[in-house]
Parts: C-alpha cells; sequence; structure tokens
C-alpha cells in the first residue's frame, strides 16, 4: 500500500489544480478510468474498471476499450496484453485480441500463499507478430467534477493500482461449453460455486465482457445454499462467427460488504446456423388438425439426426417434434387445434433445431414470422356446404 500512496502523491504534485471559484473537490474513491496506448498506429486502451484481488481467487478486471487519441490510431492488426511488476503471488489471463477488435476481457488472480498487499503496474500491449511497438498507460482520473458529469480536475497515471485482500468466501468456475453457439442461437452457460462452511447466500452471476451480437437474459444467480447457476446467452442471425474469450463475474454480500470475484477465461464459439428455411401459410379450423410444411435449406451439414420443433403456437395448438437429417428439404408438421384455440390470423410462428455435438445441445432459431389461420368451425362448414 505504501507504493500505492507514494505514486499517488507524485501524481498530485506534477497535476496541481487550478480550480474555478466555487467547486468543490470530489472525495476521493475509485479511479473511473484507464488505457494503454500503443504507439505509431496503434491502440489507445482505457480500463474501464479497477480491482482487488482475493487471495486464493480470481477477480474481475477490465473491459479494455480501443479509442483514437491525438496521433494514436486505432489498430487494425492482432495484439496481446502483458503486464510489468505485478505483486508476488497474482497472475494475469488474457486471450489475444483480435484484429480490430476494441474490448477484451481481462482477469487476474491471487495465489493462496499470497501477501496481502498494493502495488501498481504497467499493461503492455504487443503486436502478435513480436515487433516492437511503443505502448505506455494512460489512466484518467476525474479528482473535481461540476455539472452534467463534466470534470474541472483530472490527472492522468502511467500506472494502474492493484491489491491483494483477503480470501473470499466463495470460489466459482465456468464450465466450458464444449459445443459452439449458432448465429440465431441460444445457449446456457454454467456456473459452479465452491463455498466456505459459513458463507450460504446468493451469488449474482453476469458476463463481464459481452461479444457483440451476444446477447443474455439480464439477471442470473446462484441461489442461497446451492452450488450451480445457469446463464442464458442468445446470438443474433449477424453475429461474428468466431471465437470470444469470456468470463463470469460473481457477487455476493458475505457480511463486510459486496465481494466480487470471477471465473477462469473461456472460449465461446459463434457458428454459421445449419438450417434455413421458411414455414408455408396454413389454415386449421377449430378441433381440427392439418399439416403444416416447412422448406428447409441446408446450411452446414451435420451428424446424425436433428431435432426440430415447431414453436409459437397459438394457445392450445399443439404440433408433435419431428426429426430432420442434413438431407432433408422439408419436413411436415401435423397441427392439432382445439375447439377453443383463438380464431385468429397468427404470425408468431417459427422452427427451432437441436443438433448435438460432443454430446451437448447446439440449439438454433429459424423460419420466423410463419402463419397460421384459425377458422371458426361454423366458417369451415358453410365453405364446405359451397
Amino acid at each position: 500500500m505504501k507504493e500505492v500512496n507514494e505514486y499517488a502523491d507524485r501524481l498530485l504534485k506534477r497535476n496541481k489544480p487550478k480550480l474555478p471559484a466555487g467547486t468543490a473537490r470530489r472525495p476521493a474513491g475509485r479511479p473511473r478510468s484507464g488505457s494503454v496506448l500503443a504507439g505509431k498506429k496503434h491502440t489507445h486502451w482505457e480500463a474501464k474498471k479497477t480491482y482487488v484481488n482475493h487471495k486464493a481467487n480470481r477477480d474481475r478486471w477490465i473491459e479494455l476499450m480501443a479509442k483514437p487519441w491525438n496521433k494514436w490510431k486505432p489498430t487494425n492488426d492482432a495484439r496481446t496484453l502483458a503486464a510489468d511488476a505485478l505483486p508476488p503471488g497474482i497472475t494475469m489471463q488474457a486471450g489475444p485480441i483480435a484484429a480490430g477488435a476494441d474490448t477484451v476481457p481481462v482477469v487476474f488472480e491471487a495465489a493462496g500463499d499470497a501477501t496481502v498487499s498494493a502495488g501498481t503496474f504497467a499493461l503492455i500491449a504487443k503486436p502478435a507478430d513480436g515487433k516492437s511497438v511503443e505502448s505506455r498507460v494512460a489512466h484518467a482520473i476525474d479528482l473535481v467534477t461540476g455539472g452534467n458529469n463534466q470534470y474541472y480536475y483530472r490527472i492522468t497515471a502511467d500506472r494502474l493500482a492493484v491489491a491483494v485482500a483477503e480470501e473470499a468466501p466463495f470460489k466459482i468456475r465456468l464450465v466450458e461449453p464444449k459445443a459452439p453457439i449458432a448465429q440465431g442461437g441460444a445457449m446456457n452457460l454454467k456456473v459452479v460455486a465452491e463455498r466456505k462452511p459459513e458463507f450460504k447466500g446468493k451469488i449474482s452471476l453476469a458476463l463481464l465482457f459481452v461479444p457483440t451480437g451476444i446477447g443474455t437474459a439480464g439477471s442470473a444467480e446462484i441461489k442461497a445454499d446451492e452450488s450451480e447457476g445457469i446463464v442464458a446467452l442468445s446470438a443474433q442471425g449477424d453475429t461474428a462467427a468466431k471465437k470470444w474469450k469470456i468470463t463470469v463475474t460473481g457477487s455476493a454480500d458475505t457480511g463486510k460488504g459486496l465481494v466480487w470475484t470471477s471465473t477462469q477465461l473461456a472460449d465461446l464459439e459463434v457458428v454459421a446456423p445449419f438450417v434455413g428455411g421458411q414455414i408455408s401459410r396454413a389454415a386449421v379450423d377449430q378441433g381440427d388438425k392439418t399439416n403444416v410444411t416447412v422448406k428447409l435449406q441446408q446450411k452446414t451439414p451435420f451428424e446424425g439426426k436433428a431435432k426440430i420443433q415447431l414453436l409459437g403456437l397459438p394457445n392450445k395448438v399443439t404440433a408433435a417434434e419431428r426429426e430432420i437429417t442434413k438431407d432433408d428439404t422439408e419436413v411436415k408438421f401435423e397441427v392439432q387445434a382445439d375447439k377453443t384455440s383463438p380464431v385468429a390470423r397468427h404470425t408468431s410462428l417459427f422452427c427451432q433445431v437441436t443438433v448435438l455435438q460432443n454430446g451437448e445441445p447446439i440449439v438454433q432459431n429459424f423460419a420466423q414470422g410463419g402463419i397460421l389461420r384459425i377458422d371458426p368451425v361454423t366458417v369451415a362448414k358453410a365453405e364446405e356446404k359451397k
């Protein structure tokens, strides 16, 4: 902690404020942002979080945002991140930064025997091809703010602070998926908690970094006294087909305030859809049945048989699950309507296909907007007489 305090004093001495009349100092608190600058047509990295590492645990760190700044320009080549002078017992996990990426999750982990301490370090951006490049940290700290969240006095640090705290009463681990998520599909991520006997509270879960085109269901948690939780994901149809690094954060009130920790980094792969298609329009009378035909467009070959469902059906209308192969060009569903099914033109039908890969399901939705018209029995009988 002495090193951190001394560094803060040096920053304040070389950035003496000239405050407008009537302004007030904001109480010292967490720095708001920081950055790593990589020179000569490279990158400005803005670190959006500061952090504390708990012993024998991981802690969330950052989303690093790439922004152009003065002569610094966004990078279009792949690179990696490294840290200098981390306190003993702390290690850093960071995957490669893809060309053109502006956000990357980084995880720091403190060993169980790490000494409770604090220090400063710099993040260094390195090109993946090993070439030498200038880089530095630019960590903006707003000390005095005014109306509309504007700052009057800001200093810029060239190092970031890190601390090792006492061990948290829980750890969380992400069960890395063995199968990818398909464009237009969904996936459930499983998170496992390891608790100390005295801690039984709930643990709130969230993705630290959400890849572009990936959606989450919002709040997720591991319930009190339970050991597993689910984070639900969905992928838009235009999500980039590639591998992303993700991590899940966990937070809980342990009786001594809110404690944050995280899982390890894991791979999330997005792949192209297996099947596309269109639902042919259909009509059915109340209390009767009909066939709904789905024209299939095979996009990515898959092994064996896949389950396919007709979903988005009106109230009290059912259709049995079917199976398809990579060679099928259409599938027919027998649709049964109840006598009380709502009479209307329903436009909410869609298909969901489930392909198994490495023993895990890959779920994909397609053919949204299918139409099923339900007619009253009296109308149908009148049309038959004509």
